[in-house]
C-alpha cells in the first residue's frame, strides 16, 4: 500500500518560541481505525497516538512510513514530516515476470520483523511508477538446521527513462516470506545494482 496521508502543519507564536526536544526518524507502521485515529508504531515494538493533523487520512487502513517526529510530554507523538515507504510484494511466477533492472543500494537493515531498504533508482518521474517486489527463488538447508529463503528484488523499470537518481524506501515483511520464519531459519535477499550483484543476508 502507498501512503497518500498529507501532513497539514501550523504553529502558534507560543510553539514558534518553545525549543523541540529530540526529533526521532525512523521507518513505522502507521495504522488509521474506523474513527479516523491514527497510531504509529515503531519496528521494536512501541505504539505512539498521532497527535498531529494529517489529511486524506482512510479509514481501517494501514502502511509504513518514513516519518520524523517529537514524543510529547503525554506520551503522543506529533510528526514533523514524512514520506511513504513501499511494501514489497510477491513477485514470484505465476504472479508475474521477475525482472531485475538495476537500482541503486544506499543501505538495506532488519529492525523487528522487517527488512527496510534505502534505494536510489534512476527515473524520470516518479520511482513508486516502477515495478518492485520480492521473487522466492529456492530453499535450501542451511548449516543451523534451519532453512535458508533466496530471495531476488523485482525490480521492472518499465518505460521510465534513466534520467535522474532519486530515492525510494521499501519494505520487506519477513512474515510474507514465510508464517513460520525460525530462530534458525535465514534469508539471503539478491539485489541487482549498477555495480553488480547486492546480497543482504539476516538470520543464520
Amino acid at each position: 500500500m502507498l501512503s497518500t496521508l498529507c501532513l497539514l502543519t501550523s504553529c502558534s507564536s507560543t510553539e514558534a518560541d518553545e525549543p523541540y526536544p529530540a526529533v526521532i526518524s525512523e521507518i513505522v507502521t502507521f495504522r488509521i481505525d474506523d474513527a479516523l485515529r491514527m497510531t504509529i508504531r515503531t519496528d521494536e515494538g512501541k505504539v505512539y497516538t498521532v497527535t498531529s493533523e494529517v489529511a486524506n487520512k482512510k479509514a481501517n487502513t494501514y502502511g509504513r512510513l518514513l516519518c520524523d517526529y517529537v514524543i510529547e510530554s503525554d506520551g503522543c507523538v506529533k510528526l514533523m514530516g514524512f514520506q511513504s515507504v513501499g511494501i514489497l510484494r510477491d513477485a514470484t511466477p505465476p504472479v508475474t515476470t521477475p525482472v531485475h533492472d538495476p537500482v541503486g543500494v544506499v543501505s538495506i537493515w532488519q529492525k523487528g520483523g522487517f527488512i527496510n531498504m534505502h534505494l536510489s533508482p534512476k527515473t524520470q518521474s516518479d520511482p513508486f511508477k516502477q515495478g518492485w517486489g520480492f521473487v522466492r527463488d529456492r530453499q535450501r538447508p542451511n548449516l543451523a538446521g534451519g532453512i535458508t529463503h533466496e530471495l531476488s528484488l523485482h525490480h521492472n523499470q518499465k518505460e521510465d527513462p534513466l534520467a535522474y537518481t532519486s530515492d525510494i524506501y521499501l519494505t520487506l515483511v519477513i512474515d510474507s516470506v514465510s508464517k513460520t520464519f525460525a530462530t534458525k531459519d535465514s534469508i539471503e535477499l539478491t539485489l541487482t545494482s549498477f555495480d553488480g550483484p547486492y546480497i543482504f543476508r539476516y538470520g543464520k
